[in-house]
């Protein structure tokens, strides 16, 4: 009967490594950017439908009548 491996075997070059470290440091830059940039596009909604709102109660009231 054969011997089971029962540690996983990498044989990666020191340069490979690098390659792979580099790819995952852009992933987690990339998803970091994505996400400041969706809290940005809510906050700038959130912000926008704010003033929507300040304007809509304003012409309301008649003030620029």
């Amino acid at each position: 009967m054969p011997k089971k491996n029962t540690q996983a075997q990498t044989n990666l070059s020191e340069s490979q490594l690098k390659k792979e470290s580099v790819k995952a440091q852009s992933s987690v830059y990339s998803l970091t950017n994505a996400t400041t940039i969706s809290l940005m596009m809510r906050e700038a909604n959130r912000s926008a439908n704010i003033d929507t709102k300040i304007i809509e109660n304003t012409l309301k009231q008649g003030r620029f009548r």
